[in-house]
């Protein structure tokens, strides 16, 4: 009988050994793999959205710089300038219609660049050229062309992109654009000196470029947000949230670099890609 005990007890002691030997051993490194596997996934999944992110990104400045050559065009067309400068000069109804004629005949031949809303020019004398999306321009927002207009002048960029801007085209059914501007001048004869006479903007529609990143598969509870220079939303997957300040505002943190972080948003978990 002792000699089953004793048996029995080295039998168990044995079955516990190998258990703290083998068995445990096993659990830790499945515990551990388990983890490590999640990490991985989970910085591949930020490697994945970011390099999304990025060539989206690319994809929309080359946009953005076709709108510019466009402008950069139009605004070195000679011909655009001085009917501009005759038509500020000039009084009689003839000359004015003549002028809006010509001028709408050569930005005519600007508009074949998709999304692109509407080209205008409006002179320093009140007069407004345009061609684009209606026909109508008989109700025009002067305060944001006064604002942009403003806003134009000092600058030292070639073309200035405003951002989310309310289109000054009142009866234009695209009520929100992305406006990129340019302050056309002229040497004035006398001083010599380079004056303003007219403010040129290429209107992008919104509407075009919502469509565009509503068609991109992030997966599941995943969105995308494009903010611009002024914090305000040029897309959302939510339409009304367009032109408004993007939330949260938090998202803000080191706008100058390309970033991925997670945090806790009313309670869920979120990964958030910056780029």
């Amino acid at each position: 009988m002792r000699w089953l005990q004793l048996y029995s007890k080295i039998a168990n002691k044995f079955i516990v050994y190998l258990i703290f030997l083998s068995v445990i051993p096993l659990l830790i490194l499945g515990i551990s793999s388990y983890h490590i596997s999640q990490s991985t996934l989970q910085a591949e999944a930020q490697r994945y959205t970011l390099q999304l992110l990025r060539d989206q990104r690319d994809y929309l400045a080359l946009q953005l710089e076709q709108v510019e050559a466009l402008i950069a065009n139009i605004s070195g067309v000679e011909a655009i300038l001085e009917a501009i400068s005759v038509a500020g000069a000039a009084s009689d109804t003839y000359t004015q219609l003549a002028t809006q004629a010509h001028i709408g005949y050569i930005l005519n031949n600007y508009l074949n660049l998709k999304g692109l809303v509407s080209i205008d020019i409006f002179s320093v004398n009140g007069n407004h050229y345009h061609v684009g999306d209606t026909l109508d321009v008989s109700q025009v927002d002067a305060a944001t062309v006064q604002s942009i207009f403003q806003v134009a002048i000092p600058s030292d960029r070639l073309v200035l992109w405003t951002g989310v801007e309310r289109n000054a085209n009142l009866n234009s059914s695209e009520k929100q654009v992305l406006t990129a501007a340019k302050v056309l001048r002229r040497v004035n004869r006398k001083t010599l000196d380079r004056e303003p006479i007219a403010l040129l903007l290429a209107n992008y529609s919104i509407n075009d470029l919502y469509d565009q990143f509503h068609r991109i598969d992030l997966g599941k509870n995943a969105y995308l947000q494009v903010v611009d220079q002024h914090n305000r939303v040029i897309y959302h997957p939510d339409r009304t949230l367009i032109g408004a300040p993007p939330d949260p505002s938090s998202w803000r943190a080191r706008l100058d670099e390309d970033w991925s972080l997670t945090a806790t948003i009313n309670g869920e978990s979120y990964t958030i890609s910056h780029v």
